[in-house]
């Protein structure tokens, strides 16, 4: 019902029009590297520096996380799957603020010219949590990190190609 402006109700009656809505969800790509500093801003070098994954569903998990240690101050932004095929940066997602923030959260942009760099303010090994769903990033300060490397045949027997694992002191190995 609809009133006019003398206050008498009018229903209006229509044709039936069928509509479908397809909600479009954020584009969450299979994989995310680590790009920046610490591989030279390289997309080669980057595709050896990727974010861990459950390899469930993308949009049933977004989470994506990488465990880093770095020398000291280093600049950093994450390259897409599609970044690293494609050797282009129009994909490469930084943070909303400024170039160079030390953050430790944030909000991802994915316009590459307008998309400061994250920082690692210092020496030490962080902890990066992607939410690809959320378009958000959390960077930890983590205890220092013992290494341990799994090698095997599948390696030569050698630490250099053998599969590394992380212990934080204090905690099972993940």
């Amino acid at each position: 019902m609809v009133k006019d402006a003398e206050g008498r109700n009018f229903e209006l009656i229509s044709n039936v029009i069928a509509a479908t809505a397809t909600p479009i969800a954020t584009p969450i790509e299979s994989a995310y590297y680590l790009i920046g500093d610490v591989n030279g801003w390289d997309f080669t070098a980057a595709a050896t520096m990727p974010f861990s994954h459950s390899g469930k569903d993308v949009y049933e998990d977004p989470i994506f996380t990488i465990l880093i240690t770095v020398d000291g101050e280093k600049n950093w932004k994450v390259a897409p799957q599609s970044a690293i095929d494609s050797g282009k940066w129009d994909t490469v997602l930084g943070n909303t603020e400024a170039d160079g923030s030390a953050s430790t959260t944030g909000n991802l942009a994915d316009n590459a010219s307008a998309a400061g760099a994250m920082k690692f303010p210092e020496a030490g090994n962080y902890k990066v949590t992607l939410n690809m769903e959320a378009y958000t990033y959390t960077v930890e300060v983590m205890p220092d990190v013992i290494e341990y490397f799994v090698v095997g045949d599948f390696s030569g027997w050698s630490q250099t190609n053998g599969q590394r694992l992380y212990s934080v002191a204090g905690a099972p190995a993940q």
